[in-house]
């Protein structure tokens, strides 16, 4: 009797576990609500312009600004507000949000939230919230059962396996609906992000969900991109050469996030490919528009991304941008900076001739690559790393400390070439 019972335990023990598929979730929160809210109404970048705008008539500057520096000085302390979003996404009102937060804010910091949510929750709630959930619930729906109809986890495995991404099936990606007070129309811009397994979604009222979905899988594919085997991405990284692969690889996140994202699923639902722009950001558009069709021929082969990809991706970079090594508009896009003083000096030391884009900007960020232990770190900045860069927000006033860091830093060989004037 006991030989059976031996072969039989191998056998289960040898025996594959079934794959596993991927998941998704979608969440209403009213914390997370008020949450945006507060960032929207701290004028951050890549945000709903609409929602504190329809806040403000409702509610003056005048009358939210004791709650608002609440939440500024709480922000001011380095807290990582990717956290306290993740922790808003799973909590029903703000006393749930609160008590969830206390493994992570001390007391005095918890007292700044709790000032916060004492006044933005109710009138959030009550001016724009409890009118927006029927809408928000249907749209909630409609999401879930676009995701079945739509075949999304399918095509999301596909780009798991050609980003050879060790996303695990066992965390399911949530997606967090912001209901946005305005009704779609013609140059009228909604706004997602992603962090980590979470998904926020701007909703316009008058959203058609189809059309939501390719900006759904973008963000969901910079989760698997995020979580991509190290060492593919190491080999993959060192494809790229020259200043050139350097700035075809800083931007090829967010290039296939939109190929295959706004571009190739968005195809297979619409019948067609979109008309352009799928993204914003024209430099994004452009190479995204040279990428989609280069994965979708490796998807049908099932050929994950490799040396040979990188070789391609940064030819299609180049016909996209002939004149990249000496383009500062993308040498230096990834840097903004509000301290003029700051500004006037790199301009100087650089060939950046335009600060367009650091319009608006509240905070000095610098996307590098540079390790946890850079002397950045020791300067008053929060590092926050986000994939192969980090996000390095200056707290210090000092500018001349930041001089003589950034000089340390340009003068450097991989990066020194095309960005410092002769």
């Amino acid at each position: 009797m006991r030989l059976p019972q031996i072969v039989l335990t191998l056998c289960l023990t040898a025996a594959p576990l079934p794959a596993q598929p991927l998941r998704i979730e979608v969440r209403t929160s009213l914390p997370e609500c008020v949450l945006y809210l507060m960032e929207c109404l701290e004028h951050n970048p890549h945000q709903s312009t609409l929602l504190p705008a329809a806040f403000t008539a409702l509610h003056p500057p005048a009358e939210q600004e004791a709650a608002l520096i609440e939440y500024r000085k709480l922000n001011s302390e380095q807290v990582d507000r990717d956290v306290l979003e993740r922790m808003a996404v799973e909590s029903q009102d703000g006393e749930e949000f609160l008590q969830r937060t206390r493994t992570y804010l001390d007391a005095s910091l918890q007292d700044r939230l709790r000032q916060a949510l004492a006044y933005f929750e109710p009138a959030y709630r009550d001016s724009l919230w409890l009118s927006s959930l029927t809408r928000l619930q249907e749209q909630k729906t409609e999401i879930e059962e676009a995701l079945e109809s739509s075949q999304m986890i399918p095509e999301l495995e596909k780009v798991r396996t050609l980003l050879d991404s060790r996303w695990s099936p066992q965390d399911p990606f949530e997606i967090a609906l912001i209901p946005i007070p305005a009704r779609g129309a013609k140059g009228v811009v909604s706004f997602a992000h992603s962090i980590g397994y979470l998904q926020v979604l701007e909703m316009l009222e008058g959203d058609q969900v189809n059309h939501r979905l390719g900006v759904l899988f973008h963000e969901i594919v910079h989760s698997l991109w995020h979580s991509q085997n190290p060492e593919t991405r190491r080999r993959l990284r060192s494809a790229f050469s020259g200043l050139e692969g350097r700035l075809a690889w800083q931007e090829l996140n967010e290039g296939l996030a939109t190929a295959l994202g706004n571009g190739l699923f968005q195809s297979k639902l619409d019948h067609k490919l979109p008309n352009h722009p799928w993204y914003a950001d024209s430099t994004i558009d452009s190479y995204a528009a040279e990428l989609e069709p280069i994965v979708e021929s490796r998807i049908q082969q099932q050929r994950p991304l490799d040396e040979d990809f990188a070789r391609e991706a940064q030819t299609a970079f180049i016909r996209c941008f002939p004149q990249a090594a000496s383009d500062t508009r993308l040498l230096f896009r990834h840097v903004t900076s509000s301290q003029n003083g700051l500004q006037d000096w790199l301009t100087r030391q650089t060939r950046v001739s335009s600060w367009s884009d650091a319009k608006g900007s509240v905070e000095t960020a610098l996307l590098l690559e540079f390790s946890s232990q850079h002397p950045l770190a020791e300067r008053g900045a929060l590092c926050q790393r986000l994939g192969d860069y980090w996000k390095v927000t200056v707290v210090g006033p000092d500018p001349e400390a930041w001089k003589a860091i950034l000089k340390q830093l340009l003068a450097r060989p991989q990066m020194s070439e095309g960005w410092l004037r002769p």
